[in-house]
């Protein structure tokens, strides 16, 4: 694994989860791991519209900045999913990435195997 994404939910740019975050990169560094920090904020998602063609198609219909996401999240070798908690609840930024991100699940097989494979490990 020799590249992991990093994707902060946080509105705060250096606030508390960035700074978790960075203290688990110095590990990963240390490891030789380079990390790609994704700071959601800077981009604009929208949320899933249930349209579901991609569960046909394995692509999203809507064009906003997950075009930009969407290759980042295929060449890396693991994640990171750090948010802080809103209302019991991860930010409105990570829940739109997590949904937008549902079109890598696979309907095809019995075992509900995702698409972007075995190989990719979340960290957090």
């Amino acid at each position: 694994m020799n590249k992991i994404t990093a994707f902060i939910g946080s509105l705060r740019k250096n606030g508390n989860t960035t700074a978790i975050v960075n203290k688990i990169i110095e590990g990963l560094t240390i490891a030789m791991v380079h990390v790609e920090i994704v700071l959601l904020s800077d981009y604009r998602i929208s949320g899933c519209m249930g349209y579901c063609s991609c569960r046909h198609t394995g692509k999203c219909v809507l064009e906003d900045n997950m075009t930009f996401i969407y290759p980042m999240l295929e060449q890396s070798g693991g994640y990171i999913f750090a948010t802080p908690a809103y209302i019991y609840n991860v930010t409105s930024d990570m829940k739109a990435l997590l949904d937008r991100m549902f079109c890598y699940y696979s309907f095809r097989r019995a075992d509900g195997q995702a698409g972007l494979g075995n190989q990719k490990q979340p960290f957090l």
